[in-house]
């Protein structure tokens, strides 16, 4: 038998959850934990490796492992054996830049002055430091991962398990090397990928000029172009046209245009041009090989080398009518769609640009200048030239840098590609085999991005990364790629004394085919390259053996909406090249944090809310509640407010706990043998379809449902129905009621604490402490198992007529508020109308009606006749409600007001209902007097009290009585509690 200790009241997370974290540290409760459930089902989780370049995390990376947290407490709470190795995403630009940062360096020189032996030193400091601060920060919030090994992507065994998947892609004939205009970032001089391009873009504004081309041969006629890019120019080829689309020579003036007729009346508003003539129209493809002089070849050695190539070429893929002149300059150098179209024609791509985005030799006059600050300099040349038809600004979006925020360019260079383009279909098909939470994840946001597929650039010119594997023979040009260190000790002789950047680049030997010497090519791999592995270099594989072919493809993922384009992305591709298939199950796409402003949450927009902040101010289980009500695909708006409102939630919960413990302390409690009253029934009924929602919602990943129909079930259940009515029944007379009351709570209650454990898991541990741990019992909420559901026990007929109740009792209540008639007062009757089956209802649940909407009797009839009723309509039917009041019930009404006013004075002394015994003493007028006469056993009953006196003056009441002032529906009355 079970005996229950009292739980103190008041909800009050800062006074438990740091003893709580404590003690689960002290006594290694997760370790036990795992030790326990190793031999169970498995459920495998992959974490989603986060940044660490702050110490700090972002509330949005908290919501992150929350949710996380709550499906691994989920399966380990049904007995699974779960992975839930944390990761850590430890290489790339986002720590390069904070390690530049503490050092003051502004550019790669810096780096190589500085050494990049020390500077990579730097880096791994930075990330330890970071990475256990972090880590200190989630096991604050209860994220209950395997702290102690975490996978880390800077670690030799993940290199070395980089370095076999590169040579498994370079052996299927995927790895290669070409020159293609690339995204560049001048300030970090690196390649960036599509998706990080598409990270981050701001609204800049730029020059927007027509120019005039001269066509060979031509008198006064000209090619007209638009451009945002001024500095572009310089490394033009050729003009693209629509090949059908419309285009006219238009007279303006004594010069001759060359334009799309789409586009010309917007053009000629645009340049102020009021006076213009249309001479002849043709299709684009009567343009193709007119040849024309760039404007700027004089000052241009470059131009005046590709002259020859000066022509139109036709694409219909890339010429739109939505902008520009429908002429569109084209530079293959500076842009992909350029590149293409001009790899079809056999033009060149000069690329005149530097690593620091500066202009080269090549271009003359303009050497040396940022390519950016370039642009006045050229349009003023333009001008010059006569070659300038209207120059203009235009602001638009563009993208920048997302580490550093330098607008990026684009220029063509040497990179290392992975071919994938001819996977689409295959990477298609995949997506359609996993469970997308939401579907439209999957169906729509995934396969838009599959859509606009391009090979993967896998090097990056830094230093802080994976080291591409792949040795170049500086003689021949023969390339070889490792796989593995011991492959690297058998070709060199040497270890290096660490895998990174500098010292796995001191290894060469000698060229098998030659006699050269073989060098690694100076790039780093794509970070997200290394989190795109995790799914089995986590694991060490191939060269160790730590179960990874047991757990692929993994269980569960989740991550923002924006790792569609990122993470899931890259997964995926690794995941169908080595070993041809999507490595996870089910992918749970989350939103962003925002603020209340619905901005980005940072600390530069000064609304950044540090996780210490909402820990001293509303505790980390209503934080962790918080977020996990609400639908996790959408983004989530902080809210001081919202946190609030989960605090009187949870504190509900808790003074249901306290209102049981209270109640129940004293009684031996055991199993519910028979259950006899339909309220214990429909508790039975309510608590068991709260757990199959509860599981079936955690198992389709809806956190949101699942938090919320466990709140819903303690406050609309429990709270505001069932306790209201057990408060009596455990007070009765009749033992048997008062022992099937008590069993049928303490089982609802016991049995939840591990639900409960799932969300707000350091209010349960306490509360489990506290009140319900008994001898002989697992030392943490964390050991108990999941109860199983009992589908004997749900009754939708019980349910349905328990929300028909609901319905009346509200029905009633406006009733009452129409009347003006307040709910302390009891009033003598109300008649349902239009509900056949009502009089079954009222049968079982007659307690309730009376309870919930103090009414001594509720009938099924017909309409009644005559004066002092009030009517009230609810979805099914009508109230009638006789709200005549008189001097009977507003004696009882006042007695119960008394009742609540003595309660409160007890709450003040910090008295237990239950625990403490009282005397108490009113002093008031006769109607007060004749409540107290009429209801004192009814007032001593509900306050404890052994003594209920009226009395005429202070002086009867003993001195050291706690007395205060009542304003009683007008009444001013004079209450003393004396503690006994």
């Amino acid at each position: 038998m079970a005996r229950l200790r009292m739980l103190y009241r008041g909800f009050n997370p800062k006074k438990y959850e740091k003893e709580i974290l404590d003690m689960w540290e002290r006594e290694k409760v997760y370790e036990k934990v795992r030790s326990e459930r190793a031999n169970g089902p498995k459920f495998n989780f992959l974490d989603g490796p986060p940044y660490p370049s702050s110490d700090t995390p972002h509330p949005g990376t908290l919501w992150n492992k929350v949710m996380k947290d709550s499906v691994l407490r989920y399966w380990r709470s049904k007995g699974y054996n779960v992975l839930d190795r944390p990761g850590w995403d430890t290489h790339g630009l986002p720590i390069e830049v904070m390690t530049e940062k503490s050092l003051g360096f502004r550019n790669k020189k810096e780096i190589e002055d500085y050494g990049i032996a020390n500077f990579v030193r730097k880096c791994m400091e930075l990330v330890h430091r970071n990475v256990k601060s972090l880590t200190e920060h989630f096991k604050n919030f209860a994220v209950s991962m395997d702290w102690d090994n975490p996978y880390m992507t800077l670690e030799d065994s993940y290199i070395e398990s980089a370095w076999w998947g590169l040579k498994k892609i370079w052996e299927s004939g995927r790895l290669d090397r070409s020159e293609r205009p690339v995204h560049w970032c001048p300030r970090c001089e690196t390649v960036l990928s599509d998706y990080e391009v598409s990270q981050e873009y701001r609204d800049l504004m730029d020059p927007s000029i027509f120019v005039k081309f001269p066509v060979r041969g031509g008198e006064k006629e000209y090619i007209l172009i638009w451009t945002t890019t001024p500095w572009t120019l310089p490394a033009n080829v050729a003009v693209m046209v629509h090949p059908d689309e419309e285009y006219v020579k238009v007279k303006v003036g004594d010069e001759v245009l060359i334009l799309a007729r789409k586009r010309l009346d917007y053009v000629m508003k645009e340049a102020g041009v009021e006076d213009y003539e249309v001479i002849e129209s043709f299709p684009g493809r009567e343009l193709e090989g007119l040849q024309y002089n760039h404007p700027l070849e004089d000052v241009i050695p470059l131009q005046r080398k590709i002259r020859e190539h000066h022509k139109v070429v036709l694409s219909e893929e890339f010429v739109t009518m939505e902008e520009g002149t429908g002429c569109v300059h084209s530079a293959p150098g500076h842009g992909m769609e350029d590149f293409l179209v001009g790899e079809r024609y056999g033009l060149p791509s000069p690329s005149p640009v530097n690593s620091q985005g500066r202009f080269t030799e090549e271009v003359g006059k303009y050497k040396d200048l940022y390519v950016r600050e370039a642009n006045d300099l050229i349009i003023e040349d333009l001008a010059e030239r006569g070659a300038l038809f209207h120059k203009g600004t235009i602001v638009h979006r563009y993208p920048v840098c997302w580490r550093c925020k330098t607008p990026l360019i684009i220029r063509k260079t040497s990179q290392w590609y992975i071919r994938v383009v001819d996977l689409k279909e295959k990477l298609m098909k995949d997506v359609e085999q996993v469970n997308w939470v939401p579907s439209w994840a999957g169906e729509r946001r995934f396969k838009d991005w599959l859509n606009n597929l391009r090979d993967w650039i896998i090097s990056r010119q830094r230093y802080w990364g994976i080291p591409l594997p792949i040795w170049v023979c500086d003689k021949c040009g023969r390339v070889e790629v490792i796989g593995s260190v011991r492959e690297l000790e058998e070709k060199s002789g040497r270890r290096p004394e660490n895998l990174h950047r500098p010292w796995v680049d001191e290894i060469t030997w000698k060229c098998e085919k030659c006699g050269g010497t073989m060098r690694r090519v100076p790039d780093i791999t794509d970070v997200w390259f290394d989190s795109g592995i995790s799914f089995y270099a986590s694991f060490g594989y191939p060269y160790r053996d730590e179960g990874f072919e047991e757990v692929f493809p993994v269980d569960f993922i989740t991550e923002g909406h924006d790792q569609i384009r990122g993470w899931f992305f890259s997964l995926l591709r690794v995941g169908d090249l080595l070993f041809g298939r999507a490595p996870y199950k089910s992918v749970l796409m989350h939103g962003f944090f925002l603020d209340e402003r619905g901005r980005e949450m940072s600390k530069s927009l000064g609304n950044f809310v540090p996780p210490e902040e909402i820990v001293e101010r509303f505790g980390r289980d209503v934080f962790r509640v918080t977020v996990l009500t609400k639908v996790p695909w959408q983004d989530l708006r902080f809210s001081w407010d919202r946190l609030k409102e989960t605090q009187k939630r949870l504190s509900i919960v808790w003074n249901v706990y306290v209102f049981a413990t209270t109640y129940l302390r004293d009684m031996e409690l055991g199993v519910l043998d028979e259950v006899r009253d339909p309220v214990n029934r429909w508790l039975l009924s309510r608590f068991n379809s709260t757990l199959k929602k509860v599981y079936e919602s955690m198992e389709r990943y809806y956190l949101h449902d699942a938090t919320n129909a466990l709140l819903d079930f303690f406050v609309e259940d429990l709270s505001r129905l069932y306790v209201r009515v057990a408060r009596k029944k455990l007070r009765s007379k009749d033992e048997g009621v008062i022992k099937e009351w008590a069993n049928a709570l303490y089982m609802v209650l016991r049995d939840m604490l591990p639900v409960l454990a799932i969300y707000a898991p350091l209010t349960a541990e306490e509360i489990y402490q506290k009140s319900f741990r008994q001898e002989g019992d697992p030392e943490s909420v964390n050991m108990l198992l999941l109860p199983e559901v009992r589908e004997d026990l749900i009754s939708k007929e019980l349910e349905d007529e328990m929300d028909l109740v609901k319905e009346v009792v509200s029905a009633i209540g406006n009733a009452r508020s129409k009347a003006k008639v307040r709910k302390r007062i009891p009033l003598k009757k109300a008649v349902v109308v239009g509900v056949d089956n009502f009089s079954q209802v009222v049968g079982r649940f007659k307690d309730v009606l009376q309870v919930e909407s103090n009414v001594k009797e509720i009938v099924v009839g017909e309409p009644p006749q005559g004066e002092g009723w009030t009517k009230a309509d609810f979805s099914r039917g009508e109230v009638f409600l006789y709200t005549e009041v008189g001097e009977e019930e507003l004696i009882e009404g006042l007695a119960r007001e008394l009742i609540r006013r003595i309660q409160e004075m007890r709450k003040e002394l910090g008295l237990t209902i239950g625990l403490e015994r009282i005397e108490v003493y009113i002093q008031g007028g006769e109607a007060v007097a004749k409540a107290v006469e009429s209801y004192r056993e009814d007032i001593a009953w509900d306050s404890d009290a052994d003594l209920v006196k009226v009395v005429s003056s202070e002086e009867e009441v003993p001195s050291e009585s706690f007395g205060k002032e009542w304003d009683v529906n007008g009444e001013r009355v004079y209450i003393w509690v004396r503690r006994k």
